[in-house]
């Protein structure tokens, strides 16, 4: 079963906190089941992310297979940069790299239309 986890500032997401985002950045891996420190890492990453300018909200979702995907919202391009130099996000990028992701993408892409039901 897949377990979709909400990163988002405000628990409850409505249609009007996601209005003021343009980009997605979207994160797909491929982690083993068992990787030292990760949870702690993950969970530093994101009370760092939630105070991070022009963030809006970032959902997951992780397969028992270990394939996920993280979806983070942005205000704009800069923020996203911001945030991608962000020390800490590095020093925890490079601890990824090393120890716990086999494999991983990472696109940009700008939000052209949006609707829901």
């Amino acid at each position: 079963m897949t377990e979709i986890i909400n990163v988002s500032k405000k628990r409850d997401i409505g249609k009007q906190d996601l209005a003021s985002a343009k980009y997605i950045v979207s994160f797909i891996s491929l982690k083993p089941q068992s990787a030292e420190g990760y949870v702690e890492a993950a969970e530093q990453m994101i009370r760092a992310v939630q105070s991070q300018p022009g963030f809006v909200a970032a959902y997951s979702a992780r397969e028992p297979s270990g394939v996920g995907i993280t979806n983070s919202y942005w205000t704009s391009l800069d923020a996203i940069s911001a945030w991608k130099s962000d020390k800490d996000h590095r020093t925890i990028q490079e601890k990824g790299k090393k120890n716990w992701y086999q494999w991983y993408q990472v696109q940009v892409s700008e939000i052209v239309r949006s609707y829901e039901n």
